[in-house]
Parts: structure tokens; sequence; C-alpha cells
């Protein structure tokens, strides 16, 4: 590597060659092909020893490893792969239940798996009903 530098400040250094670049394109002028290359060099030494991708929030480990037990409406959305619409109907509804921390609105993780094991079972049911209709 061209500079000696710890991944923190290699992170920093490729976030802001990043935006350098980009100001560059947006102003219409030449980029010194040296930087796209000296921008790569510092975004790997910044993820060099890293042997473990940082854990998606679907598997209920949040930011540092953490255990979250509690998930924001918004959360649950992208768990779900639905909209915070969507969230925010089936809380109203009661089917999805929350708990209140202060004045905010959470889904506990145990609460969130027994409603997706229910539109499980439900699947199921209605399959089997399916079945059983003469044809």
């Amino acid at each position: 590597m061209l500079l000696d530098v710890d991944a923190w400040t290699a992170a920093h250094l490729a976030a802001a060659l990043r935006v350098h670049r980009q100001g560059l394109r947006r102003q219409w002028q030449e980029e010194p092909p040296a930087l796209a290359v000296i921008e790569r060099a510092c975004a790997i030494r910044a993820t060099a020893g890293q042997r473990t991708p940082r854990p998606a929030p679907a598997d209920g480990l949040g930011e540092g490893g953490r255990m979250v037990l509690l998930l924001k409406p918004a959360q649950v959305a992208a768990v779900l792969a639905v909209s915070e619409r969507t969230i925010a109907r089936l809380i109203a509804s009661g089917a999805l239940p929350t708990v209140r921390v202060e004045t905010s609105r959470r889904v506990h993780r145990d609460d969130l798996e027994a409603y997706v094991n229910g539109l499980r079972d439900r699947t199921a049911a209605a399959a089997e009903t399916n079945d059983r209709k003469p044809a």
C-alpha cells in the first residue's frame, strides 16, 4: 500500500476519494486515473483482516454482534420484505403485537417469529383445504 495507515483511516480516505471523484465527474472535469487506484487500495486496506461479513439485521444481531430483541417497524418491514405501511396496518389491526419503549413502538423478535409461523400454518391449511375440493 502507498500509505501505511490503520483500517479506520483507510476507510475514511477511500470515502473521501470517492466523494472527490464524484465531484469531478459532476463538474465534467478530467479524473486522474490514479485516484481510482488509490481509492481501491484504501478500500482493500480498510477491509483487510475482516474474516466474516457484517451480520444482516434479519439474523437477530445488530451492530457489533449485539443481540437485538426489539425491532423498529422499519426493520420489521425490511425483514419481511414489505412496506412500512403494511407493518403499520398489521400493528393497528393487532395481528403483529408491539411493546412500548418510552414513546416508541417496537416488535419483539419472538412475536415476529410467531406471526411468520402463523402465516406458514394458515398457508398450509389453505393448501390442504384446496386439495380436498372436488375438481
